[in-house]
């Protein structure tokens, strides 16, 4: 969430309320997850979601508990509400159980499934459950998490965008290095999301942010209030980069959604760089903190914030300490 705009206020009566605004809040309609809905004094401090687990896989179960205990942790004291979208018949020994992770008091449980929702346990409160096409916020929201992550799919042939990509490479070469940063600026300012960005400036910027100087010019041009933006120009420049050049686009990407408020698609762009680069989510962090020169210092520091549930207002400080720093020695703690 930004918190540089205003927060908007809503009564929260009951059950059916508050399923009414999670897929607006993470962007998709939950399907098979486990929601945390974090509050603190009446106010949203995190909303969660991860895979909810299979009946009799312990361990799936122990990821989860895990995962539970780290997303509450940061609020302390904290209450809220523990959803489970799933399709299983009898979710709630599992879900009384993770809901024993959180520490959260009060903390309100449902379970979404089959048309109905229904709170508390298996003879609690119930109702259809039939997702709108509008929330009460009035935001946009994909049919599923699987729809969201299409939105960073490749718009050619990995062998169209890699001729683009070479192409925009030898143009660059006659041009000095430390010009790249000032072409990289003037592509930022330039960029209008209703016009959209031509292929050959999508692999341009694909291109610039490998230099660490325009990386750390792409990097503090992500502010609170461009974020948005921002999110937009990478996210064209992620469907027309090459694999070999991915993984900074896709960290800047994944970063300006975070600042946005945007937890879902970041950790999209996360699991997508760790697919290409071979490693998982927990390698990605240890090697961060470990200053691991083989880990693309934007998605480790991405994975890094998704794993404490660092709040997207740490991002004003996170980003003067990095400007103030060496070029292309991005951290978080």
């Amino acid at each position: 969430m930004d918190t540089n705009k205003a927060k908007p206020a809503l009564t929260i009566r009951r059950f059916a309320d508050v399923l009414a605004v999670i897929p607006e809040i993470l962007g998709f309609q939950p399907q098979e997850s486990l929601v945390a809905l974090v509050l603190r004094s009446g106010v949203v401090e995190a909303t969660a979601r991860i895979g909810f687990p299979a009946l009799r896989d312990r361990s799936e179960f122990w990821l989860a508990a895990e995962s539970m205990a780290r997303i509450w942790r940061p609020f302390a004291p904290a209450h809220g509400f523990l959803v489970a979208y799933t399709e299983q018949e009898n979710p709630w020994p599992t879900l009384r159980e993770l809901a024993g992770k959180t520490a959260a008091d009060p903390l309100w449980l449902a379970h979404v499934g089959r048309g109905r929702w229904r709170a508390d346990g298996p003879e609690g409160p119930s109702g259809s459950y039939f997702p709108s096409a509008t929330g009460p916020l009035g935001r946009p929201y994909r049919d599923s998490r699987a729809e969201l992550a299409k939105t960073i799919l490749p718009l050619d042939t990995e062998r169209e965008l890699a001729k683009m990509a070479a192409k925009q490479k030898a143009k660059l070469s006659r041009l000095p290095a430390q010009c790249w940063g000032g072409r990289l600026s003037a592509l930022l300012a330039e960029y209008d999301p209703g016009a959209g960005l031509p292929a050959p400036k999508c692999a341009q910027a694909a291109v610039l942010v490998c230099h660490s100087p325009a990386r750390d010019i792409a990097i503090a041009a992500i502010q609170h209030s461009s974020a948005a933006r921002m999110g937009e120009f990478w996210g064209e420049v992620v469907r027309r980069a090459p694999q070999s050049l991915l993984p900074h686009p896709l960290g800047l990407l994944a970063l300006a959604a975070w600042v946005d408020g945007n937890g879902a698609l970041q950790m999209i762009c996360v699991e997508r760089a760790e697919s290409l680069l071979g490693l998982d989510f927990h390698r990605l962090v240890s090697g961060y903190h470990e200053r691991d020169p083989e880990i693309p210092a934007l998605i480790g520091m991405n994975a890094w914030l998704n794993f404490n549930v660092v709040h997207p207002s740490a991002w004003d400080q996170i980003r003067q300490d990095a400007c103030a720093g060496p070029p292309g020695k991005l951290r978080a703690g």
